[in-house]
């Protein structure tokens, strides 16, 4: 008998939980209203997110969305994932030009679009060891180049250097390595255009300049005049000067 109630406690026990699980495992239900929230700038080359929270009435549900960056009507990129009340969707941006665009957001019962800005953000940094060279001395280059994200990109960097008179005196093609950066040394002549020098680091997504000044170093010049009390003095004999 004992062992019967047992049986009869374990599976009303099972019921209970089996009552507690299959609501959540219920069929998706179509929203009433929704709230998406879309960056206004995407940025070219990384990955964006798109807030969404999915209502019916005040509660939460679950449901079905799906996010497309559009281009004159056509697709760029497309993202789907399935929003449990609120949740975000990731869209990986490929390296697209800048312009205007569409982003949709469709569900069951409901689609939206809003135009957005694609920018496409790259920083490229260069410096020098110091601003100003002497005449056969080197100048030792370094560039830096990141994404939006502020993440090392890895890719190439074309380096040019203008002398003062605007002759393009060197061009090198460099790779990054895997932190971004890039290291070029430039052996002046001895005998270079003296003046302000530019140098460039040009990529397939963004370019910075940076000058320099190349010129032979130059003694200062200067004069002391002392004026004394008198034109002799004796041993030992304190001499005030003013000059």
């Amino acid at each position: 008998m004992r062992r019967q109630r047992f049986k009869v406690a374990v599976i009303m026990l099972m019921l209970a939980l089996m009552g507690s699980i299959v609501p959540a495992c219920g069929p998706v239900q179509a929203p009433e209203s929704y709230m998406a929230v879309v960056p206004k700038v995407l940025h070219s080359g990384s990955r964006e997110a798109v807030s969404l929270a999915l209502f019916t009435g005040d509660r939460l549900v679950t449901g079905d969305v799906q996010v497309t960056l559009l281009k004159d009507g056509k697709i760029v990129v497309q993202a789907e994932e399935t929003i449990k009340g609120k949740g975000t969707i990731e869209i990986d941006i490929p390296d697209i030009e800048e312009g205007e665009y569409q982003v949709q957001v469709k569900g069951e019962g409901f689609e939206d679009e809003a135009s957005v800005m694609v920018d496409r953000s790259f920083l490229v940094f260069l410096e020098t060891d110091k601003p100003i060279y002497k005449p056969g001395q080197t100048i030792h280059i370094r560039t830096l180049t990141l994404t939006s994200e502020l993440l090392p990109s890895a890719g190439l960097v074309i380096v040019e250097v203008v002398d003062a008179k605007g002759i393009k005196i060197f061009r090198k093609e460099v790779q990054t390595d895997e932190f971004g950066m890039t290291d070029v040394d430039l052996p002046v002549a001895t005998e270079p255009n003296e003046g302000v020098w530019k140098i460039s680091a040009i990529t397939e997504k963004g370019r910075t300049q940076l000058d320099v000044r190349v010129e032979k170093y130059v003694l200062p010049k200067y004069e002391v005049k002392v004026e004394l009390p008198k034109e002799w003095f004796l041993v030992d004999e304190p001499i005030k000067v003013r000059s």
